[in-house]
């Protein structure tokens, strides 16, 4: 989202004005503006860059970012900016703080639509990762969006794998997932919920080997500086932090969100576990605990506002609802529900969707079936219903095209489907087995609605059964090849375990490099774990080699090649390894322009 600002005016060649909610956050995408050779500055209670201000009066920045409570003092700065060079845009970032129903309210937001007043025609922009519905109306008012255009992507990230866990385990489960990450040298990110909670954690992966740093809101500033570079630079890889580790928190890299508690909202906790995997791999998110009355009474000690404390609580009851699905209840499919977006009944990629249950509610599934059968007449056999489901081209069901449940069941398999229809026929109560007679007289058996089919299709009742053990074998097949997956990505991605092992060494080149940049340059701005990946599987020899790869611009190539491509070719000398394989290159370039976008 941080591109649709800092693209305007690179494009317009005027201001654009970012209103950020937090002070380290904009000093985090000035770094990384600057480090692109992109003209930026943060005017925040932290001071301003020497001579910013006399280029932002002279309109030779690119981008401006202000906080919503320094906005006030500088709004004759920036009308008198607009007025001599021009400002093409002003973005409101993270603009779910503008609503009070948003799970980050700052008052001070509310003010922001005051500078339309000194910047009259500029069009105004609001972004934000974690909105429902209402918070964006809300925004859109607050903000004086008059018919604006909404574009809203998906909130599914496929990469992430959801479970919630019960309090009682966490301790060694954490402490051994710490030793893992530390020994595969990837990040890995502890939320406490509460300082207190923050130092005895920490302390005691310390006392456990583990060489874990904290960031709070009582900690010097100074100290915080020095836990956020030291773990978005690759020195530490675990951090145990509060909610003060939250919003522009700007590292690609982390494979692990944990939760020890329960957050106070979904939209807190989607930002928060969505710090893991923004490079598109394989992550996990987990949560330990639930929501109790004595968390209510923590989130709302300092709330004053009656119609605020009932927000909180809402928002805190379905955050409980989420911690205490039962098994076969997918998360993804309640917390992507929660912002308005329809999924599937079953991810395959959360504790519940993977564990076996001794019932499940197969309501959704069930309802697709039955639906079927009522839509045919009842007047076939099982196999016929769960063709149509499942799309057949069989001649047989060709008829049936034109029924709006045709295909509908997939993704699922005939086998799958049968035992679930075998299992709504027990008892009678949601199918049936019933005799019908042919022209010729001669009789078969039907499959035909039960006594509280009805009620299942108009929503009055649930169908919860025994887990048939067709299902559980099939399901507990596809988690066993989806863990193998997940556990073999990382070797496959780099080409088996000698690719593993280069990996390992272009990590550690990557870090050391950064180090030698300076605090200005985290590793995965030298080359993103993907990028990464596809280097250690082409494994090139020269420059040119390097520039072809997906991922690779040329001034970076030309800039870091000298590094890597030593010690890649020394690698595969002594492993005996092809180099130059070509594995995973971009389209070729074309003199009338720059290749594609992916």
């Amino acid at each position: 989202k941080s591109l649709c600002y800092q693209l305007p005016p690179l494009v317009t060649r005027k201001t654009a004005i970012v209103v950020s909610p937090l002070v380290s956050l904009m000093h985090d995408q000035v770094m990384f503006l600057q480090s692109k050779g992109i003209a930026a500055c943060a005017l925040s209670s932290m001071g301003v860059a020497p001579g910013a201000l006399t280029k932002l009066t002279s309109g030779q920045l690119s981008v401006v970012f202000v906080t919503p409570e320094g906005l006030p003092n500088r709004l004759g700065q920036l009308g008198a900016l607009h007025k001599a060079h021009g400002v093409c845009l002003v973005a409101v970032d993270e603009a779910h703080c503008v609503s009070e129903w948003g799970h980050d309210f700052r008052p001070d937001y509310r003010n922001i639509a005051n500078l339309r007043q000194h910047l009259p025609g500029v069009p105004f922009l609001a972004v934000t990762a974690t909105a429902t519905d209402q918070v964006c109306t809300e925004v859109c008012t607050n903000l004086q969006l008059v018919d604006p255009i909404v574009t809203k992507l998906t909130f599914d990230r496929p990469n992430l794998f959801y479970s919630a866990k019960p309090q009682s385990s966490a301790q060694p489960e954490i402490l051994a997932l710490c030793r893992e990450h530390q020994q595969r040298k990837e990040s890995m990110l502890i939320y406490c919920l509460t300082i207190k909670d923050v130092e005895s954690m920490t302390e005691e992966l310390q006392r456990g080997g583990i060489e874990a740093c904290k960031y709070h809101g009582s900690l010097p500033e100074m100290a915080r500086q020095i836990s956020h570079k030291s773990f978005k630079n690759d020195r530490v890889y675990i951090v145990v932090a509060t909610v003060a580790f939250g919003m522009g928190i700007d590292k690609p890299n982390i494979r692990t969100v944990v939760h020890m508690g329960c957050p106070k909202s979904m939209e807190q906790y989607y930002q928060e576990s969505g710090r893991a995997g923004r490079d598109g791999l394989q992550s996990q998110c987990i949560m330990y605990g639930t929501a109790n009355t004595q968390m209510l009474d923590f989130y709302c000690r300092d709330i004053a506002s009656p119609v605020h404390r009932q927000i909180i609580t809402e928002k805190m009851l379905a955050m409980k609802s989420y911690s205490g699905l039962p098994i076969g209840s997918c998360r993804r499919q309640y917390l992507l529900a929660y912002f308005g977006e329809d999924s599937p009944a079953h991810c395959g990629a959360c504790d519940n969707c993977t564990s076996k249950a001794s019932t499940r509610d197969f309501t959704e599934e069930a309802i697709l079936l039955l639906g079927v059968v009522k839509a045919t007449g009842g007047r076939m056999g099982l196999n016929k219903p769960i063709d149509i489901l499942k799309g057949s081209k069989s001649a047989a069901v060709q008829q049936f095209t034109h029924l709006q449940l045709f295909g509908k069941g997939g993704e699922r398999s005939k086998v799958w489907w049968k035992a679930l229809g075998n299992a709504l026929l027990q008892g009678s109560r949601f199918l049936k087995e019933v005799q019908q007679q042919m022209s010729d007289g001669k009789t078969y058996v039907a499959t035909a609605l039960g006594s509280e089919a009805e009620a299942v299709l108009n929503g009055r009742k649930r169908v919860v059964l025994p887990v048939p053990t067709e299902v559980q074998q099939e399901e507990a097949e596809h988690a066993r090849l989806q863990k193998l997956k997940r556990e073999a990505e990382h070797q496959r991605d780099v080409g088996g375990p000698k690719g593993l092992a280069l990996y390992d060494q272009l990590k550690e080149l990557r870090r050391q490099m950064a180090e030698t940049l300076g605090g200005s340059t985290a590793p995965h701005m030298i080359f993103d774990d993907p990028t990464l990946q596809r280097i250690t599987r082409a494994r090139p020899t020269s420059v040119e080699s390097l520039i072809l790869l997906d991922g690779v611009t040329e001034s970076a190539a030309r800039l870091y090649g000298d590094h890597f491509l030593p010690a890649i070719a020394q690698y595969c000398k002594d492993q005996d390894l092809p180099v130059d394989t070509h594995i995973c290159l971009a389209p070729a370039r074309s003199s009338a322009g720059p290749a594609s976008a992916p």
